[in-house]
């Protein structure tokens, strides 16, 4: 079942023959994995449930600084049609030179509304305990509905602007200004990103301002977008204090582990399948498929009982050998008739004899 979820279902089923000349149908590879998946997807919303009601608390310390990062991808359904599937990355944050980056990541995914994924992603946040960690940085793109997914579970977070998404409405700003790959284009915009990375960040909006007037819409939507997020892309004070900026975590999320199993040529999902095939995914990629598998083992053997070996047929009784007639008695001269020896008695027969002397 592992095998169906990290490549195609017929390519694992060539992979059992070659390697373990183990012979499993495509359609039973794909059968055995759904079927896995929908049952995790059962198990995870049963306790998403039991954290909502209360009845579960979060354990365990969630670390001296957690990183939280929110974002969707689309993927193909059957019958043409498109759908987002919603991703959280969790990690904890850590050093690789002068530059903060999240470890020890782990991954929640789902094909869902905005809400049911706000309620269903409570099982990551609770195995992370982000309650209880010390310090949470929620880096993400500023979507609303990533804002209100937020306010549920980290409200405290200390909250980012992804820097790539930030800056690429100044990259759209400035070719819409000065027309793409010119000088002008190019020197524009490295200037008010190196304002906007290290320096005051109200005074890219106020260069918006002063060209919105006279410019194109591109310079609008760039303005209208940090000025409602200021707070949120002061970078030069957030490097400086150790918080990461990209939302990288996330964003590779969405290729490893959702787009590189459900995207590709030839490939579309009935919408009931694609949470199964999810699930299992992010157990793996959160290295949590041996505790995952262990709780789904013995309700997998329950519905997948094997029937049972009928009783064995009684063997016949065993064919007694043939009869084998006695063997025939020789009859024999006698060798003594009326107390002297006969011509038959060995003594008749084999004289002793006497060496002369």
């Amino acid at each position: 079942m592992r095998l169906g979820t990290l490549t195609s279902f017929g390519e694992a089923s060539e992979v059992l023959a070659d390697l373990l000349r183990v012979h499993v149908s495509e359609a039973t590879v794909r059968r055995l994995t759904e079927t896995a998946g929908q049952k995790l997807v059962e198990q995870e919303s049963a306790e998403a449930e039991r954290i909502r009601d209360g009845l579960l608390q979060p354990r365990g310390y969630g670390g001296r600084l957690q990183q939280v990062s929110v974002d969707g991808a689309m993927v193909p359904l059957v019958h043409g049609e498109w759908a987002e599937v919603k991703t959280v990355a969790i990690g904890q944050v850590g050093w690789q030179g002068s530059l903060a980056t999240a470890v020890e990541l782990s991954y929640f995914s789902r094909l869902a509304s905005h809400e049911c994924f706000r309620e269903q992603a409570r099982v990551e946040f609770f195995r992370r305990a982000t309650e209880n960690a010390r310090e949470v940085v929620a880096v993400s793109d500023g979507a609303d509905w990533i804002q209100g997914f937020l306010d549920e579970h980290c409200p405290n977070a200390l909250r980012i602007i992804d820097w790539g998404h930030a800056a690429g409405y100044l990259g759209q700003a400035a070719q819409a200004l000065f027309g793409p790959g010119t000088a002008d284009c190019a020197a524009w915009v490295e200037g008010q990103r190196s304002q906007l990375w290290s320096g005051d960040p109200a005074l890219v909006v106020a260069e918006l301002e002063r060209l919105e007037p006279n410019g194109p819409e591109a310079v609008r939507l760039a303005r209208q977008y940090l000025e409602k997020r200021l707070e949120q892309v002061r970078y030069g004070a957030f490097r400086a204090a150790g918080y990461p900026v990209g939302s990288g975590i996330v964003e590779s999320a969405n290729k490893a582990v959702v787009e590189n199993r459900l995207k590709g040529r030839g490939r579309h999902w009935a919408r009931a399948h694609v949470d199964s095939l999810l699930a299992l995914r992010c157990a793996s990629a959160s290295q949590r498929w041996r505790p995952r598998w262990q709780a789904l083992r013995p309700d997998l053997q329950h519905r997948h009982h094997p029937r049972p070996h009928p009783a064995p047929l009684a063997l016949p009784s065993p064919i007694p050998p043939p009869h084998t007639p006695p063997p025939l008695t020789v009859r024999t001269a006698p060798t003594i008739v009326a107390g002297r020896p006969t011509n038959a008695h060995p003594w008749k027969r084999f004289p002793s004899v006497t060496p002369k002397i």
